[in-house]
């Protein structure tokens, strides 16, 4: 299923009856109604949650993605700058004649979208190829075991309310056992990437009210492709999850909800060397001409700081990115090798958008 071609902007700014101006998904304010843009959008922590007498962990594989569509949605994501930007708000500074960068319904930022359907549209490269960066391909690596990332939820008491829990991200090099599928049965041992194997990516921001699941502070690494391919890393920074835990007493049946968080184009760029490209041959580094189209359109797509501490001051230099996702129970395996994909552009090459 490759992305949809539409480039409809989500976000609206439209003088409405009696003066009043709607926003996003239609909502007015002025005369007493609500923006949307400053509205609360995460469920807010238990206040009297039951002690952690007898605290347990749990463990889920990703096991689908959702991108969504820019033309119509569904809209995956999260307000993260609390603005809603269009055509002439921004919640950073752009660079010049960088254009508008206009929100999904709500204030949803969720930028990268945008640009992947544009890489996936390129004619005679990635179209051909099925797209670089697409939800069909994610979620064959998901389905096949070949990668994907791990969710650990630790100190929780395993009911409906809990003030704090720890939530760490595992990037996974795949199950151990491919290519045989997984059965998300609960005893997949997923490969962890040395990358993440010391359990730096977590927060403990994090908390659980009416099973739903609310972490925010995380940073989010899933790798696409594997050991045994060309893999491509995202990273997602200053994360938020919000999702729904179906849980059998102290057993976890699935994790449903969405993810997102920044994405900075200068811990991306450098990992697509190890992408051959399609059409010229070589690789999607330095001077290659495919490269060069697809850093225009990741780095014409930054539309939020890498930072929330930036946000209506500093610079536009990170991609907004949001996913639904759902994930079932899983085990941590070994912990993998690093991956020697090649580095055609040599070790030391880094690449951004500045």
């Amino acid at each position: 299923l490759a992305l949809g071609a539409g480039t409809v902007l989500a976000c609206q700014l439209l003088a409405g009856i009696d003066d009043r101006t709607v926003y996003d998904g239609g909502v007015p304010t002025g005369d007493g109604g609500v923006d949307p843009c400053n509205a609360v959008d995460l469920p807010p922590a238990p206040t009297s949650p039951p002690p952690d007498t007898n605290p347990i962990t749990v463990t889920a594989a990703l096991s689908q993605v959702m991108f969504g569509a820019t033309d119509g949605g569904p809209y995956y994501g999260f307000n993260l700058d609390k603005t809603c930007t269009c055509p002439d708000i921004e919640s950073c500074v752009p660079a010049p004649d960088a254009g508008s960068h206009c929100d999904d319904d709500g204030g949803i930022d969720n930028y990268a979208r945008r640009a992947f359907e544009k890489i996936n549209e390129l004619s005679g490269a990635f179209s051909d190829a099925g797209g670089l960066i697409t939800e069909s391909k994610l979620n064959a690596a998901l389905t096949s075991g070949l990668s994907g990332a791990l969710i650990e939820i630790t100190k929780y008491n395993g009911q409906s309310d809990d003030g704090q829990v720890t939530v760490t991200i595992y990037a996974s090099q795949g199950i151990e056992g491919y290519p045989t599928p997984p059965a998300f049965d609960g005893n997949d041992h997923w490969i962890v990437d040395p990358s993440s194997a010391t359990g730096q990516y977590y927060t403990d921001n994090a908390y659980v009210v009416n099973y739903t699941l609310v972490a925010t502070g995380l940073n989010f690494p899933i790798v696409i492709g594997s050991a045994t391919t060309q893999p491509v890393t995202v990273q997602l920074d200053e994360g938020i999850i919000e999702a729904k835990l179906d849980m059998n007493g102290n057993q976890l049946k699935s994790i449903t909800g969405v993810l997102g968080g920044r994405w900075n184009p200068a811990k991306f760029l450098p990992s697509l060397q190890s992408v051959p490209d399609p059409y010229f041959g070589g690789y999607l580094c330095g001077s290659d001409p495919v490269y060069g189209i697809v850093k225009g359109i990741i780095c014409a797509s930054t539309d939020i700081n890498v930072s929330s501490a930036g946000d209506r001051s500093g610079p536009c230099n990170s991609v907004s990115m949001g996913l639904g996702f759902q994930a079932l129970p899983a085990m941590k395996g070994s912990v993998g090798s690093f991956v020697d994909a090649g580095q055609p552009c040599g070790a030391a090459w880094k690449d951004s958008c500045n």
